[in-house]
């Protein structure tokens, strides 16, 4: 197992909602990297795709309700990636290469995602305050 997926009070953007959200997709994506069966990985995999549609819900809400200007952009970043894993998904048939597809995808978007799109969600907020 490696660390790619273990959470660092790094990635907190300081919106008490969203930072658990973050973590909780953090969990998951370790679950899905953890699997060992193809029960298992399947099982882990909805969980991603499930979670990761009700956690951008929430978000996109957020940045309505605060007004933030980079709004459609970063909706259109949730897309890219929810059409990337769509794809990933309806192939996944549990091998090698296409896990480590699932696993570098989930690890750029909960990694680099976080930390660069949502953190200027924060810094948003933060100059509104």
């Amino acid at each position: 197992m490696s660390d790619i997926f273990k959470w660092n009070d790094e990635y907190l953007i300081g919106i008490d909602e969203i930072d658990e959200q973050h973590k909780r997709l953090f969990s998951i994506a370790a679950t899905f990297e953890q699997a060992k069966t193809d029960s298992q990985s399947i099982k882990a995999l909805m969980e991603v795709f499930r979670y990761t549609r009700e956690h951008f819900t929430l978000e996109e809400e957020f940045m309505k309700k605060v007004n933030y200007p980079g709004y459609y952009e970063h909706e259109q970043e949730h897309e890219t990636f929810i059409d990337e894993l769509n794809d990933l998904v309806a192939d996944f048939d549990n091998s090698l290469e296409e896990r480590d597809k699932l696993i570098a995808l989930l690890a750029h978007w909960v990694v680099d995602h976080i930390c660069n799109s949502d953190h200027l969600i924060s810094s948003f907020v933060d100059t509104k305050t």
